[in-house]
C-alpha cells in the first residue's frame, strides 16, 4: 500500500514545486482624439474611456492631442497613465466649469508627461503615486505624505501638500 502512495506523494510536491501562479496580463490602452493610435489597440478617443476600461497595474499611453475632460481614476492602484511621445506632452484641458485636471483617489499611480491646465488633485487614498514630467498650470494638491513629485514645471499656486480644495 505504502508503495503506491510514495509516488503519488512525490508527483504532488513536484508538482507544487514547479507551479508558478501566472501573473494577470498588464494591458496597454491607447488613447487618440485625432486618428486610430497608430494601429495598436485597444484604442480610446477619451481618457476616462481607457481609464474605465482599465484594471489596476494596466498603463494607458496617450497620443498627442488636446483632450478636454477631467481624469478621475479611482480603484485602479497601479495605473499608469503616460504621454505615448514624452517629448509631445498631449495637453488635458478641464472643460468649462471644471476645476480638476486630474483626480488621483487610488495608490501607486503615475501621471507622466502631460501638459495638465487645471489641479492635480490626489487624495488620502493616493499613496505611492508620481506626478513627473508635467507641465502643470493650476496646482498639485496632495493629501497623502507619500507622492513622489518631480521634474513638473508648475505654473500658478505650485505643490500644496495637505490642502483639502473643498
Amino acid at each position: 500500500m505504502n508503495r503506491r502512495i510514495l509516488p503519488a506523494i512525490g508527483f504532488v510536491v513536484l508538482a507544487a514545486l514547479l507551479w508558478s501562479p501566472q501573473a494577470g496580463a498588464q494591458i496597454v490602452h491607447y488613447v487618440d482624439n485625432v486618428e486610430t493610435c497608430n494601429g495598436l489597440g485597444p484604442c480610446y478617443t477619451t481618457i476616462m474611456d481607457a481609464v474605465n476600461a482599465a484594471a489596476p497595474s494596466d498603463s494607458i499611453s496617450v497620443f498627442p492631442g488636446v483632450y478636454r475632460e477631467e481624469v478621475v481614476i479611482a480603484s485602479k492602484d497601479g495605473l499608469v497613465l503616460r504621454a505615448h511621445t514624452p517629448a509631445l506632452k498631449p495637453v488635458l484641458t478641464t472643460p468649462p466649469g471644471g476645476e480638476f485636471g486630474v483626480t488621483i483617489r487610488s495608490m501607486n499611480v503615475q501621471v507622466l508627461n502631460f501638459v495638465i491646465e487645471g489641479e492635480v488633485f490626489g487624495s488620502g487614498a493616493s499613496g505611492g503615486a508620481v506626478i513627473q514630467g508635467n507641465y502643470v498650470i493650476g496646482s498639485i494638491v496632495l493629501r497623502s505624505s507619500s507622492w513622489t513629485v518631480r521634474d513638473n514645471v508648475v505654473v500658478g499656486e505650485g505643490s500644496r501638500p495637505g490642502i483639502d480644495p473643498d
